[in-house]
């Protein structure tokens, strides 16, 4: 029986996405290196010449695992730019949120978007789409609404939405990623709390103000 046009490019859809897991598991093996497009085959269980046919070159496959990772962030996201009604309290609930995705799954992809991204242009834009940015876009938006409320001064939500997501992000990097959590443990509970805490003092605020400059 022939499939039809539609079956065919649900079932071409299926194995790609199949393929991009089974990458992305090797890439965010720890202790794993940059792959070679062999190996890369043989994670995905396939030929050289299967994996040409569905993704081309080897930068399109990580292309499409960065967007992979990208969609699979949109829920966590969505939660990270709703704030609660008390600014400390949402500060802190977004942070640990942050950081429990980071150590849960997020940290892993951002391994694998530096590692193929540094010093490679056309990846690292990539990964900056993918990963960094909506990262950073969604704790803005949770921080603009706060500034809508009253409840923290006004300034540039992005810029103050990396003084949240940076310190997060290096520590996971040095505790996780590198390896740093045998010799230089970290709570990172309290590495969170500190952060959310001197975020509130910086920038909690009653009425609607414009931050003082330095």
């Amino acid at each position: 029986m022939v499939r039809t046009k539609g079956a065919r490019n649900l079932n071409n859809d299926a194995r790609r996405s199949e393929m991009i897991d089974r990458m992305r598991e090797r890439l965010g093996q720890r202790g794993a290196v940059r792959a070679s497009w062999r190996e890369l085959a043989a994670a995905a269980d396939v030929s050289l010449a299967t994996l040409n046919h569905h993704f081309g070159k080897r930068d399109d496959v990580i292309r499409a695992i960065l967007h992979a990772n990208g969609a699979a962030g949109a829920g966590p996201l969505a939660v990270l730019a709703t704030p609660g009604e008390d600014f400390a309290a949402s500060i802190n609930a977004a942070v640990a949120h942050l950081a429990m995705g980071f150590q849960v799954g997020v940290g892993d992809m951002v391994a694998i978007g530096l590692i193929e991204g540094l010093r490679q242009p056309t990846l690292g834009e990539v990964f900056v789409e993918e990963s960094l940015e909506p990262i950073i876009a969604a704790m803005a938006q949770r921080l603009a609404k706060h500034q809508a409320m009253g409840q923290m001064v006004v300034t540039d939500t992005r810029i103050a939405a990396l003084q949240l997501v940076a310190p997060i992000l290096l520590a996971d990097l040095h505790q996780q990623q590198l390896g740093g959590e045998a010799a230089h443990p970290l709570d990172m509970a309290e590495v969170s709390a500190s952060v959310a805490g001197a975020f509130v003092r910086a920038y909690g605020s009653g009425p609607l103000t414009e931050k003082p400059t330095q």
